[in-house]
């Protein structure tokens, strides 16, 4: 089930963001909160949430993960599983889809951090991971 969850967000992200799907880009951050929304829906939060930590823990042993690419990663997971979960939640899944888009088109729901050539240290990632006014942003870094 996750892994269809995952092909079907990344068909999604192919069809509404096809020049931005690299990491730190829009197409990117939509990816992680569409799967996290449906994920959600369709296993649980605790499935969902275990899946996601576990995905970003395999790309670092498998040397795919930046610092940065994790942080924005697992942040834009929880976006979609916890803090805008019910926004985006709908039973067709393809409303889900436009829902999410909606939002991550709207550049005001979009924290941009300027971290391409220096990432920030793992105590500054946590606290603004953790920071309540970015809790509802979705992450994206230039």
């Amino acid at each position: 089930m996750l892994v269809k969850i995952k092909n079907w967000s990344l068909e999604k992200t192919k069809e509404y963001y096809p020049q931005e799907q690299n990491s730190g880009e829009r197409g990117d951050a939509y990816r992680h909160v569409l799967a996290s929304v449906v994920s959600r829906k369709l296993v649980g939060k605790t499935v969902a949430s275990s899946a996601g930590w576990i995905n970003e823990m395999l790309r670092d042993v498998q040397g795919a993960n930046t610092p940065r690419d994790r942080f924005m990663d697992l942040h834009n997971n929880k976006v979609g599983r916890v803090s805008q979960y019910h926004a985006f939640v709908h039973e067709n899944l393809d409303t889900t889809a436009l829902k999410v888009k909606g939002f991550i088109d709207d550049e005001t729901h979009a924290e941009v951090f300027t971290w391409r050539k220096e990432p920030p240290s793992r105590k500054q990632a946590r606290a603004r991971h953790k920071s309540p006014e970015l809790a509802g942003k979705y992450f994206l870094y230039e």
